[in-house]
């Protein structure tokens, strides 16, 4: 991943901002938002594609859904 700073000109794809926990999209020619302190990662389109698909992936292979209410909120029976 390349690093870039606030400010100057890029190409067209997907920026991450690590302080921010923020994603940017550019286009071709456009300058990043920030001052020259802000730093960005230009993140790979398919590497940004794969990262959601391989985490449902694991939600998928436990067996279980992935919010399970826990033993404090089960309803009990009187019989």
């Amino acid at each position: 991943m390349t690093r870039y700073h606030g400010g100057e000109i890029a190409k067209a794809g997907f920026y991450w901002n690590p302080a921010g926990w923020e994603i940017t999209t550019t286009k071709k020619g456009e300058a990043l938002p920030g001052t020259k302190e802000t730093r960005y990662l230009r993140i790979p389109t398919i590497l940004l594609m794969l990262v959601p698909a391989s985490r449902s992936g694991l939600l998928v292979s436990q067996g279980r859904p992935a919010c399970r209410p826990s033993w404090k909120y089960r309803v009990r029976r009187e019989e």
